[in-house]
């Protein structure tokens, strides 16, 4: 599926009518009017565009430019990527346009197909011009930056940035009767703590957020770690909160926004005490993209978890089991050219002209297989947690995920064992669990990749015997 990638100028967009600009339509925009500085203030490149090689080394050179391409290249290339992403600069000469054609090189170079559309990049620059007549205004230090004094907008910034610095190093201690300063995956909440309160093991208290301005309350109580209580509640962490950026935390009930679908279907995440697969998440969830989940509930027995309380399995977890794993999308092309070696070799052996696949081979392509549908399945998995995609389409991942698991399971039972590697036998209870095969998966893999290790660095010091029969160290001379 291909990708649109497009450029755009913030100052050539048509406006609403409170007189903001309305972005081109995109599932990401990336604003970097104030993210990367101007590369126009290089006068060889002024009359230029993002076209041109001067002026995309000078964008890429940019502090933050290089990061920003490889966010984008990462987020583009997962399986539920975007399918258009807008970059928007002042004019949409330089930077977007520039930007633009350094994200379709990367990928491009990681095999996906990109459209490009550049809005703005062949209009005039934009000038600054005072209006002739008018008394000159006073030229203000924006940013630090200038002569001057500093801006009184920025200077009410900094000082804000300050007694919030102060709040958060030297934060009073708190009482249940104090409204709480609370950190969150996008900032700091103005919070409370419920009648319920503080939770028996201490380490948790029920709070509700409260609108850091009214102090009307925005959800329904949840749990907390009180290693994310920062203190009591101060004004100066309003920059932090979602009202300071235009933002809302809470659907119009005035509770935490559930996820839409009925329920995730997923077989690596089962109920503790039932094992019923089939759960629903409590999800916070932020109109600029933040989310957290809350907690999950079990659809047959109402049992409810937190998200650290999830199962976990004796086999490796996914960062450990995949953390030498190719990317998933040199992975699939790998498994597109071993699939198509072995029917080869398969068919020559059927006709007589070659000899039969040894069953290693075939079980090699089995769990690689399963290993990358596991992988794609829990990168779904997170993009649902996220919002991002629907039920439906996490749950086709999983399903697919699950059934290739199970394939590779049902290959080492009904096969030689001596393939195996991992520690635990396909044979185990372990395995005959609600995601059992999925961790069988995993703990295959990792064993597979520490093996080949293994291998590979007996080689540098074992000795070998050469094609005259005779003993060479590693380093190839005769013993």
């Amino acid at each position: 599926m291909a990708i649109t990638l497009t450029s755009f100028g913030y100052l050539h967009l048509p406006t609403g009518p409170d007189g903001t600009p309305i972005p081109p339509i995109a599932d990401r925009i990336e604003d970097v009017r104030d993210r990367l500085r101007d590369p126009a203030a290089a006068r060889d490149i002024l009359e230029l565009d993002g076209f041109d090689p001067r002026v995309q080394e000078v964008v890429l050179n940019t502090p933050g430019a290089r990061e920003l391409i490889d966010n984008l290249t990462d987020y583009a290339s997962l399986p539920a990527g975007p399918r258009r992403i807008a970059i928007g600069c002042a004019g949409g000469r330089h930077r977007a346009s520039g930007l633009v054609e350094l994200l379709a090189k990367a990928l491009r170079e990681r095999g996906r197909e990109v459209n490009i559309e550049h809005l703005h990049v062949h209009l005039p620059r934009v000038l600054k011009q005072d209006t002739e007549g008018e008394p000159s205004k006073p030229r203000w230090k924006r940013c630090g930056h200038g002569p001057g004094e500093m801006h009184p907008v920025d200077q009410a910034v900094v000082d804000a940035f300050k007694r919030m610095l102060a709040a958060s190093k030297e934060p009073a201690p708190w009482t249940r009767d104090d409204d709480l300063a609370v950190q969150v995956p996008t900032g700091v909440e103005r919070a409370h703590m419920t009648q319920r309160g503080q939770y028996p093991d201490a380490d948790r208290v029920d709070l509700v957020l409260l609108h850091p301005d009214t102090a009307a309350v925005l959800t329904r109580p949840m749990p907390c770690p009180r290693a994310l209580i920062l203190g009591p509640w101060d004004r100066a962490y309003r920059p932090l909160t979602h009202a300071a950026h235009g933002k809302e935390i809470a659907d119009p009930r005035g509770k935490i926004s559930p996820q839409p679908e009925t329920g995730l279907i997923n077989p690596a995440l089962h109920c503790p005490q039932c094992h019923n697969t089939d759960v629903t998440a409590d999800i916070l969830r932020y109109s600029n993209g933040g989310a957290d989940v809350s907690s999950f509930t079990c659809t047959r027995c109402a049992a409810a978890w937190e998200p650290w309380e999830t199962p976990q399995f004796a086999a490796p977890n996914y960062a450990g089991a995949y953390a030498d794993a190719p990317a998933l999308a040199d992975e699939e092309t790998e498994l597109v050219h071993l699939a198509d070696d072995i029917n080869a070799r398969a068919t020559a052996a059927l006709t007589g002209n070659g000899p039969s696949v040894p069953s290693i081979d075939h079980r090699w392509l089995l769990l690689r297989k399963a290993a990358w549908l596991d992988r794609a399945a829990h990168e779904q998995d997170v993009a649902w947690y996220l919002g991002d995609i629907p039920a439906a389409q996490v749950n086709q991942g999983t399903a697919w995920a699950d059934q290739a698991a199970h394939t590779l399971l049902t290959w080492d039972l009904e096969h030689d064992q001596a393939d195996v590697t991992g520690l635990t036998g396909p044979d185990a209870p372990a395995w005959n669990v609600a995601g059992g095969a999925r961790a069988y998966v995993r703990q295959e893999y990792r064993a597979h990749l520490d093996q080949q290790q293994e291998t590979e660095d007996r080689a540098h010091i074992e000795p070998h015997r050469g094609p005259d029969g005779e003993l060479y160290d590693a380093s190839g001379k005769p013993l």
